[in-house]
């Protein structure tokens, strides 16, 4: 009886260690996908944020003096836009200097 006692305490401790390696593994396991969905995330942010640029640049090089002065909303929504992607930039920065910033992130 004392044998079988031994037998199973042994299989326990093993039974242990391998459950800890697998959870340990799971951990790597799950630090290498966030990794993975952080890079996704960034690559479609440079991606998304060059054909907006491309499209965008057009835009700031016309005259649009005459539609913003006529046109109140016209000039706050683009005064809003700006303001917005002041905010965006200045935080965008911050991410480059891996400064962390704390918020909620939407659209997701």
């Amino acid at each position: 009886m004392l044998k079988e006692r031994q037998e199973t305490d042994e299989k326990s401790s093993k039974y242990e260690q391998l459950s800890q390696a697998i959870n340990q593994a799971k951990g790597k396991l799950t630090e290498t996908q966030q990794l993975i969905t952080n890079y996704k995330s960034l690559s479609d942010l440079l991606e998304q944020s060059n054909v907006f640029l491309s499209k965008a640049s057009a835009f700031v090089y016309q005259d649009l003096s005459e539609v913003i002065s006529r046109d109140g909303l016209a000039k706050r929504e683009l005064d809003f836009l700006t303001e917005r992607l002041e905010k965006f930039l200045k935080d965008l920065k911050k991410v480059s200097q891996s400064t962390i910033i704390e918020g909620v992130v939407i659209n997701e």
